[in-house]
């Protein structure tokens, strides 16, 4: 797998005995206010899409049905996706092995959200939108389109302020903890620092991710990060935000936190003071 770390990491991937899968540790100790991590995305879009997939992605969603909520959500996560499958079809080799081995499956398979991703994966693969028929892209079969679909909202895949979509292999890596130890930033630089980054030529701006330490790491603690906004971290109760979780990404919280069902104060912390 290509390399996606910039500089020197401070943390590595390791096996998650309680919840048989993999999570980050800090490999020293970490002060906050620190990067533990830098890194360039595995996968991300441009900020507009080429002209034929744009009016094919369009076409595509003006024939889905509108009229429930559910609908309503089906049309938003086409919309905001299907520019990232395009990406990913196009993608070399090692990038689509490295997306797929990541995190792909829902922990709560009849959640509302798993059945809407399941749901727009039947109508992408039958609509033959990634057959294949585009010159640079390579066609998708449905459980390629249901994984990757499944990747970028289990891994909660970050928007770019430039209206682009990105994952990175490491931070999706990251565990969700409703009292997280990192604040997820977002750097830019450009089309020199990219070109080097890359160690290739590059005509674009590039976004990089950070991960900072929010408090004091020990050498092997897990590395935590939030997939909620602050203000529902600080304002909403256990049961509130497993309800969030479950309805935007269909996984239940089990995070210290939420299982201890205290809300501490830190949860307060100021994320501001790390900009």
């Amino acid at each position: 797998m290509r390399r996606c770390t910039v500089g020197r990491s401070k943390v590595e991937i390791c096996h998650d005995v309680e919840s048989k899968g993999v999570c980050l540790r800090a490999v020293e100790n970490v002060e906050p206010g620190e990067t533990l991590l830098t890194e360039l995305p595995l996968l991300s879009t441009p900020a507009a899409q080429k002209l034929a997939a744009r009016q094919c992605t369009e076409a595509f969603c003006a024939r889905l049905p509108k009229q429930s909520p559910e609908d309503q959500i089906v049309v938003c996560l086409a919309k905001r996706w299907i520019p990232v499958l395009y990406t990913f079809a196009e993608a070399a080799a090692d990038v689509k092995e490295a997306v797929l081995s990541l995190q792909t499956d829902f922990a709560v398979p009849d959640s509302s959200m798993a059945q809407m991703v399941e749901r727009l994966s039947t109508l992408l693969h039958s609509s033959g939108l990634f057959s294949g028929s585009l010159q640079t892209q390579a066609a998708l079969s449905k459980r390629d389109i249901r994984s990757v679909l499944g990747l970028m909202i289990i891994n909660a895949a970050d928007t770019m302020p430039d209206g682009s979509e990105a994952v990175f292999y490491m931070g999706a890596i990251i565990e969700h903890s409703c009292s997280p130890n990192t604040k997820f930033c977002i750097q830019s630089c450009d089309a020199k620092e990219a070109s080097k980054l890359l160690g290739k030529g590059s005509e674009t701006q590039m976004w990089i991710g950070e991960w900072r330490a929010t408090e004091a790491i020990k050498r092997g603690e897990a590395v935590t990060t939030s997939y909620l906004e602050p203000e529902l971290l600080q304002r909403s109760c256990a049961s509130e935000r497993r309800r969030v979780l479950r309805a935007r990404m269909g996984f239940e919280c089990a995070c210290a936190s939420c299982a201890s069902c205290s809300d501490p104060a830190k949860l307060v912390f100021n994320l501001a003071e790390m900009d």
